[in-house]
């Protein structure tokens, strides 16, 4: 039988009503069918049979939403741009809102600094879909109205919900009205446009929307201390914002080279904004998300990979362009969505004998892909494939090849994974904290429960067999480190040669820990292999950060804190904002 026709339960009505804002005029409704598989894919097994019903009364389940309030205020800095001072113009921002805050957009209401308020027009941007808590209430909203702009200095505004808002605008603009292209030669001005106010909003407020799990903005914590810092410090290397003197080989060279977008750098500079807070983060996150949008073809493939390589699904973000559509209203993104959505004909992430190429990282950017897209548009087509997706992986767990080890992770053989040299069966700890990153957000929207039990087998997995202790000189301790490629019936040939690729990983398979720790906490008990391995990968993430800080960098051609390679920023930080969270949630 066919996959395609053995997926028809739940995914044959893929035939999607794109009716979206960008993607298509309101009267035309556009269908289409569900992409095929990859042609090899097209005999193999399906995941399991057995469909898990969501579970949204569990208590990790509700631990992640904050308690509903229908009434309140949120404090917005608005900092208008340079060139539009002394003109009056259409300001426009997206607030994002947490499930069960506000329901009709009516009772959105935006108050100036002297307490009065302010003609807008609201409209409704996303909303929370069940199993959500309250579902059915407003994801993101869009506030626009028209004011004269008499100084770059941030003005202090309010939103408030919850009473009837009672100036309004007559219309309507464009969610571009008035943007204006980037002068600064960081982008082509033809291509990337800013908005000519930013609204900068809260990170506690940001931590609670679930725009990427629960997370806490930085100051909050002082055994996080370490992370802010590394954060704030590498992200100058970044954006090519670091010392005047630094050399071609520590720039990112993001407008024509693939490398520095692998692992999504828009949406890890949006969570930098998150964290740090600031213009320049929202700014810079703003602004690569439309660059990547640009960068889009009609079949998904990202347009710097060039005519050598293929259309690859690692480079298939929709959570950047879902981010940039909530906090700034553009419709566009909408567009280059619908593109990215191509990529999921493009592997198949069902695991066989037969498959010639399969990682987890592969699967946790198509399950990010469905999952987020769902988000977007509420479509129960791409829930329906993110769950499928999950499943692919899942059943690599609980089924794995004859003569594969039963180690709890998402075995495969070395040359599925590309290890052609070394014969034997592996898994990779760093890319299963990309792909338990995936799981955790296509969880907040599902509620499946399985999602907790594949998450606790990789961190079982973890704990026996995914760390070792290594001394990197004489002068340092031992530190605990993840393999870059392990399996408890390892390849023939040793994998430590990996061992400073390892260290680079350290920080980001603690999501992998804290995320089945939240999960077994929240279930009255409690781990204490958890919490060793989890203290250990910090201890060395802190040091691994630490220590390639350049001391007199202005001295030389390097940043203090230099990125090599450049896509480090986006491994390290894009899967990791939520840790304290998760480890000490509240």
């Amino acid at each position: 039988m066919r996959l395609h026709a053995r997926l028809a339960i739940g995914l044959a009505s893929w035939a999607l009503v794109l009716v979206l804002l960008g993607w298509a005029p309101a009267a035309v409704a556009l269908t289409q069918p569900m992409p095929p598989l990859p042609q090899d894919a097209q005999e193999s097994p399906p995941p399991p049979a057995t469909q898990a019903q969501a579970a949204p009364q569990d208590p990790a389940y509700q631990g992640l939403f904050p308690a509903a309030q229908s009434k309140g205020d949120l404090r917005v800095e608005l900092h208008p741009d340079a060139r539009v001072v002394n003109k009056v113009v259409v300001a426009g921002f997206g607030v994002p809102f947490p499930p069960g805050f506000v329901r009709d957009p009516r009772m959105i209401a935006l108050i100036d600094n002297t307490g009065k308020e302010m003609p807008i027009s609201v409209r409704v941007l996303a909303t929370w879909h069940a199993p959500v808590p309250h579902a059915g209430s407003i994801r993101a909203a869009f506030i626009q109205y028209r004011d004269l702009m008499s100084s770059t200095v941030p003005r202090a505004y309010t939103v408030r919900w919850g009473a009837p808002r009672q100036a309004n605008v007559s219309r309507e603009w464009s969610a571009r009205e008035d943007w204006l292209p980037v002068e600064d030669g960081t982008y082509p001005a033809a291509v990337v446009l800013d908005p000519p106010v930013y609204a900068v909003l809260p990170g506690e407020w940001l931590g609670k929307c679930l725009l990427k799990g629960r997370m806490r903005p930085a100051g909050q914590d002082p055994k996080w201390e370490f992370y802010d810092n590394a954060l704030r410090n590498f992200f100058p290397a970044a954006i090519n914002k670091a010392h005047a003197n630094v050399g071609p080989k520590f720039l990112s060279h993001y407008l024509t080279d693939y490398e520095p977008w692998l692992f999504d750098r828009a949406t890890t500079f949006f969570l930098t904004y998150f964290r740090l807070g600031g213009l320049q983060a929202l700014r810079e996150a703003h602004r690569a998300a439309q660059y990547y949008a640009y960068q889009i073809q009609e079949d998904g493939k990202f347009a710097l990979l060039g005519d050598k390589l293929a259309r690859d699904p690692k480079f298939g973000y929709q959570e950047c362009l879902a981010l940039d559509h909530w906090l700034t209203g553009d419709d566009r993104v909408m567009r280059a969505s619908r593109r990215v959505l191509n990529l999921l004909d493009a592997w198949d992430p069902v695991l066989t004998p037969a498959r010639t190429f399969w990682t987890e990282r592969h699967l946790a950017f198509n399950l990010l892909n469905a999952t987020t897209a769902y988000e977007m548009t509420g479509d129960p087509a791409l829930l329906a494939r993110a769950r499928f997706l999950f499943e692919a992986g899942y059943n690599v767990q609980l089924n794995p090849e004859e003569g594969a080890p039963r180690d709890g992770c998402m075995v495969h053989s070395t040359q599925q994974h590309g290890e052609r040299k070394r014969p034997g069966w592996i898994c990779s700890p760093w890319m299963s904290a990309q792909l338990v990153d995936a799981m955790l957000r296509y969880y907040i929207v599902s509620a499946d429960p399985r999602v907790a039990k594949s998450v606790e087998m990789l961190a079982d997995f973890m704990v026996k067999h995914g760390t070792y202790r290594k001394q990197y000189s004489k002068n340092v301790d031992e530190y605990q480190v993840p393999y870059y490629l392990m399996s408890s019936d390892p390849p023939t040939t040793g994998l430590e040669n990996y061992f400073f690729n390892d260290l680079e990983h350290a920080i980001e398979c603690v999501k992998i820990i804290a995320v089945a720790q939240y999960f077994v906490r929240k279930a009255g008990g409690g781990n204490q292999d958890y919490d060793y391995l989890t203290q250990e990968l910090i201890r060395s993430g802190a040091w691994c950060f630490e220590r390639w800080r350049v001391k007199n960098a202005i001295k030389s051609d390097r940043p203090e804190y230099p990125l090599v390679p450049m896509r480090k920023y986006n491994w390290w930080f894009r899967t990791t904002v939520d840790l304290d969270w998760l480890l000490n949630p509240s």
